[in-house]
């Protein structure tokens, strides 16, 4: 469930490529031929996606550490 909401916080577009890496094992050399959009867009657009799914991945994660005194509401303000 953790994993399916990071991924609808997605932009289509970083989604899209996350999900040809995931599902079809494609490079994002292969991604950028099959979307018709440059390499380095490609590149860009997968790196962005994992960074953002496993920021959502870790901010929810109930294993996080919390600092002392704080709590997840409250540390979100800091």
């Amino acid at each position: 469930p953790a994993l399916r909401a990071a991924l609808g916080q997605l932009c289509p577009e970083d989604r899209e490529v996350l999900l040809l890496v995931a599902w079809e094992h494609l490079s994002p050399a292969e991604i950028a031929v099959s979307l018709g959009i440059p390499q380095g867009t490609a590149r860009w657009r997968l790196h962005r996606a994992r960074n953002l799914v496993q920021a959502r991945l870790d901010r929810d994660s109930p294993l996080r550490s919390v600092a002392p005194g704080t709590t997840k509401e409250t540390e979100q303000w800091m």
